[in-house]
Protein backbone atom coordinates (compact mmCIF):
# COMPACT_ATOMS: atom_id res chain seq x y z
CA UNK A 1 0.00 0.00 0.00
CA UNK A 2 1.53 3.36 -0.97
CA UNK A 3 0.98 7.12 -0.10
CA UNK A 4 2.62 10.10 -1.53
CA UNK A 5 1.84 13.29 0.29
CA UNK A 6 2.93 16.65 -1.06
CA UNK A 7 3.32 19.68 0.69
CA UNK A 8 3.62 22.93 -0.71
CA UNK A 9 4.99 26.05 1.91
CA UNK A 10 3.04 28.46 -0.58
CA UNK A 11 -0.15 26.75 -0.58
CA UNK A 12 -1.80 30.50 -0.31
CA UNK A 13 1.43 32.36 -1.60
CA UNK A 14 3.06 34.93 0.60
CA UNK A 15 0.87 33.93 3.96
CA UNK A 16 2.95 33.17 6.53
CA UNK A 17 -0.16 32.60 9.03
CA UNK A 18 -1.14 29.34 6.36
CA UNK A 19 3.06 28.67 6.60
CA UNK A 20 2.81 27.74 10.02
CA UNK A 21 -0.57 26.44 10.16
CA UNK A 22 0.19 24.01 7.59
CA UNK A 23 3.38 22.67 9.59
CA UNK A 24 1.22 22.84 12.96
CA UNK A 25 -1.85 21.74 11.91
CA UNK A 26 -1.36 18.95 9.27
CA UNK A 27 2.34 18.16 8.69
CA UNK A 28 3.55 17.69 12.42
CA UNK A 29 0.22 15.72 13.07
CA UNK A 30 0.88 13.67 10.00
CA UNK A 31 4.55 12.84 11.28
CA UNK A 32 2.98 12.04 15.04
CA UNK A 33 0.78 9.72 13.33
CA UNK A 34 3.44 7.82 11.36
CA UNK A 35 5.85 7.73 14.35
CA UNK A 36 3.01 5.84 16.62
CA UNK A 37 3.24 3.15 14.17
CA UNK A 38 6.44 2.67 13.23
CA UNK A 39 6.33 -0.02 11.12
CA UNK A 40 4.06 1.75 8.42
CA UNK A 41 5.90 4.16 6.05
CA UNK A 42 5.29 7.00 3.48
CA UNK A 43 6.14 8.98 1.05
CA UNK A 44 6.19 12.67 1.49
CA UNK A 45 6.75 15.24 -1.54
CA UNK A 46 7.95 18.62 -0.39
CA UNK A 47 10.38 22.01 -2.03
CA UNK A 48 13.94 21.96 -0.39
CA UNK A 49 12.68 25.21 1.09
CA UNK A 50 10.25 23.59 2.80
CA UNK A 51 13.15 22.28 4.85
CA UNK A 52 15.19 25.50 5.76
CA UNK A 53 11.26 26.77 6.72
CA UNK A 54 11.47 23.94 9.56
CA UNK A 55 15.18 24.49 10.40
CA UNK A 56 14.28 28.00 11.09
CA UNK A 57 11.10 28.27 12.77
CA UNK A 58 10.46 24.63 13.48
CA UNK A 59 13.62 22.24 14.35
CA UNK A 60 12.05 19.93 16.72
CA UNK A 61 9.18 19.19 13.75
CA UNK A 62 12.44 18.54 11.13
CA UNK A 63 14.09 16.48 14.24
CA UNK A 64 10.85 14.67 14.06
CA UNK A 65 11.11 14.02 10.17
CA UNK A 66 14.73 13.53 10.24
CA UNK A 67 13.99 10.35 12.52
CA UNK A 68 11.22 8.97 10.51
CA UNK A 69 13.79 9.10 7.15
CA UNK A 70 16.70 8.47 8.99
CA UNK A 71 15.13 4.90 9.83
CA UNK A 72 13.61 4.54 6.57
CA UNK A 73 9.97 4.85 7.27
CA UNK A 74 9.50 7.78 5.52
CA UNK A 75 11.37 8.93 2.48
CA UNK A 76 11.89 12.64 1.70
CA UNK A 77 10.83 13.54 -2.58
CA UNK A 78 12.33 16.34 -3.42
CA UNK A 79 13.07 17.79 -7.29
CA UNK A 80 13.29 21.36 -6.56
CA UNK A 81 14.25 24.53 -4.01
CA UNK A 82 10.48 25.70 -4.21
CA UNK A 83 7.30 24.51 -6.10
CA UNK A 84 7.08 25.89 -9.69
CA UNK A 85 6.19 25.02 -13.29
CA UNK A 86 9.44 22.86 -13.92
CA UNK A 87 8.74 22.33 -17.78
CA UNK A 88 8.32 26.15 -18.39
CA UNK A 89 12.45 27.04 -17.80
CA UNK A 90 15.21 26.12 -19.13
CA UNK A 91 17.17 22.86 -17.95
CA UNK A 92 19.95 25.38 -16.23
CA UNK A 93 17.12 26.89 -13.79
CA UNK A 94 16.34 23.09 -13.42
CA UNK A 95 19.88 22.21 -12.71
CA UNK A 96 20.92 25.23 -10.22
CA UNK A 97 17.42 23.77 -8.24
CA UNK A 98 18.20 20.83 -7.87
CA UNK A 99 22.34 21.41 -6.96
CA UNK A 100 20.25 23.92 -3.70
CA UNK A 101 18.05 21.00 -3.36
CA UNK A 102 21.22 18.05 -2.09
CA UNK A 103 23.02 21.28 -0.39
CA UNK A 104 20.13 21.51 1.81
CA UNK A 105 19.52 18.04 2.34
CA UNK A 106 23.27 17.71 3.28
CA UNK A 107 23.36 20.57 5.03
CA UNK A 108 20.30 19.42 7.58
CA UNK A 109 21.62 15.72 7.59
CA UNK A 110 18.58 14.13 5.90
CA UNK A 111 18.56 11.49 3.40
CA UNK A 112 16.89 12.39 -0.03
CA UNK A 113 14.90 9.73 -1.80
CA UNK A 114 15.62 8.92 -5.19
CA UNK A 115 11.89 9.01 -6.18
CA UNK A 116 10.96 12.14 -8.35
CA UNK A 117 7.20 13.58 -8.22
CA UNK A 118 6.41 17.33 -9.58
CA UNK A 119 3.35 19.60 -7.93
CA UNK A 120 0.58 19.45 -10.48
CA UNK A 121 2.23 16.14 -11.71
CA UNK A 122 4.50 17.87 -13.90
CA UNK A 123 6.42 14.94 -15.87
CA UNK A 124 8.41 15.25 -19.27
CA UNK A 125 11.65 13.77 -21.00
CA UNK A 126 13.52 17.01 -19.43
CA UNK A 127 12.90 15.59 -16.40
CA UNK A 128 13.59 12.19 -17.73
CA UNK A 129 17.39 13.04 -18.22
CA UNK A 130 17.91 15.47 -15.07
CA UNK A 131 16.46 13.06 -13.20
CA UNK A 132 18.65 10.10 -13.84
CA UNK A 133 21.88 12.33 -13.95
CA UNK A 134 21.25 13.47 -10.37
CA UNK A 135 21.02 10.05 -9.06
CA UNK A 136 16.81 9.68 -8.83
CA UNK A 137 16.07 6.30 -9.94
CA UNK A 138 11.68 6.48 -9.91
CA UNK A 139 9.45 9.21 -11.24
CA UNK A 140 5.19 8.86 -10.17
CA UNK A 141 3.04 10.10 -12.42
CA UNK A 142 -0.76 10.01 -12.59
CA UNK A 143 -2.49 7.60 -15.15
CA UNK A 144 -3.01 10.62 -17.71
CA UNK A 145 0.88 11.55 -17.81
CA UNK A 146 1.01 7.99 -17.94
CA UNK A 147 -1.17 7.37 -21.01
CA UNK A 148 1.00 9.95 -22.98
CA UNK A 149 4.29 8.08 -22.90
CA UNK A 150 3.35 3.65 -22.72
CA UNK A 151 0.23 2.45 -24.47
CA UNK A 152 0.34 -0.79 -22.31
CA UNK A 153 -2.17 -0.25 -19.66
CA UNK A 154 -0.94 -3.77 -18.29
CA UNK A 155 2.49 -2.74 -17.66
CA UNK A 156 2.16 -0.95 -14.14
CA UNK A 157 6.12 0.95 -15.22
CA UNK A 158 8.55 1.60 -17.73
CA UNK A 159 11.72 3.01 -18.37
CA UNK A 160 12.06 6.89 -19.88
CA UNK A 161 15.86 7.98 -20.70
CA UNK A 162 17.16 5.47 -17.67
CA UNK A 163 14.29 6.41 -15.13
CA UNK A 164 11.82 4.07 -13.93
CA UNK A 165 7.84 5.39 -14.13
CA UNK A 166 5.29 4.40 -11.83
CA UNK A 167 2.14 4.85 -12.71
CA UNK A 168 0.14 5.61 -9.80
CA UNK A 169 -2.76 2.51 -10.54
CA UNK A 170 -3.81 -0.51 -8.41
CA UNK A 171 -2.03 -3.35 -9.51
CA UNK A 172 -2.46 -6.95 -9.62
CA UNK A 173 0.16 -8.95 -11.20
CA UNK A 174 -1.16 -12.62 -11.98
CA UNK A 175 1.81 -14.45 -12.21
CA UNK A 176 3.67 -13.00 -8.92
CA UNK A 177 0.31 -12.15 -6.91
CA UNK A 178 2.01 -9.37 -5.93
CA UNK A 179 -0.89 -6.39 -5.32
CA UNK A 180 -0.19 -2.85 -4.89
CA UNK A 181 -2.96 -0.33 -3.59
CA UNK A 182 -2.61 3.40 -3.66
CA UNK A 183 -4.08 4.69 -1.05
CA UNK A 184 -3.18 8.07 -1.15
CA UNK A 185 -1.49 10.64 -3.86
CA UNK A 186 -2.20 13.97 -3.31
CA UNK A 187 -2.10 17.14 -1.58
CA UNK A 188 -0.83 16.32 1.98
CA UNK A 189 -2.31 19.19 3.76
CA UNK A 190 -5.91 17.91 3.50
CA UNK A 191 -4.28 14.13 5.06
CA UNK A 192 -5.31 15.14 8.72
CA UNK A 193 -7.82 17.46 8.51
CA UNK A 194 -10.27 15.68 6.94
CA UNK A 195 -9.90 17.79 3.18
CA UNK A 196 -9.74 21.23 4.80
CA UNK A 197 -7.62 23.79 2.92
CA UNK A 198 -4.80 25.93 4.07
CA UNK A 199 -7.37 28.33 2.46
CA UNK A 200 -9.69 28.24 5.82
CA UNK A 201 -7.61 28.91 8.50
CA UNK A 202 -10.39 29.15 10.92
CA UNK A 203 -11.27 24.93 9.75
CA UNK A 204 -7.66 24.44 9.11
CA UNK A 205 -7.02 22.12 12.26
CA UNK A 206 -6.69 18.36 12.80
CA UNK A 207 -9.82 15.96 12.69
CA UNK A 208 -9.62 13.28 15.51
CA UNK A 209 -11.88 11.37 12.99
CA UNK A 210 -9.84 11.19 10.17
CA UNK A 211 -7.15 10.18 11.76
CA UNK A 212 -9.12 7.57 13.20
CA UNK A 213 -10.35 6.31 10.19
CA UNK A 214 -6.09 6.38 8.48
CA UNK A 215 -5.67 4.03 11.30
CA UNK A 216 -8.15 1.83 11.19
CA UNK A 217 -8.22 1.44 7.00
CA UNK A 218 -4.35 0.47 7.79
CA UNK A 219 -4.78 -1.96 10.00
CA UNK A 220 -7.70 -3.73 7.88
CA UNK A 221 -5.37 -3.52 4.91
CA UNK A 222 -2.65 -5.03 7.00
CA UNK A 223 -5.19 -7.76 8.29
CA UNK A 224 -5.52 -8.24 4.13
CA UNK A 225 -1.87 -9.36 3.91
CA UNK A 226 -0.89 -5.38 2.87
CA UNK A 227 2.53 -3.68 4.26
CA UNK A 228 2.20 0.02 4.42
CA UNK A 229 4.99 0.71 2.30
CA UNK A 230 7.47 3.51 0.74
CA UNK A 231 7.57 3.38 -2.81
CA UNK A 232 11.40 2.71 -2.78
CA UNK A 233 10.38 -0.48 -1.20
CA UNK A 234 7.89 -1.67 -3.46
Amino acid sequence: VLNLYHFNLQYVAGSEKAMRNIVEKSFDPLLDFYLEHPGWGADFELQAEFIEYLAENYPKVLEKFRKLAKTGQAEIISFHYSDQLVLAFPSLDQRRSLKLVKEIFEKYDLPLSGVVFLQEAQFGEGICALAKEFGYQVAVITPGQYDWFQDDPGIPYFSCRGLEVLKKENFNDPKTGLKVKWYFLGDGELVITGGISPYFSFLFKPNFFRKKKLEQDFKRLEKKGYKIATISEY
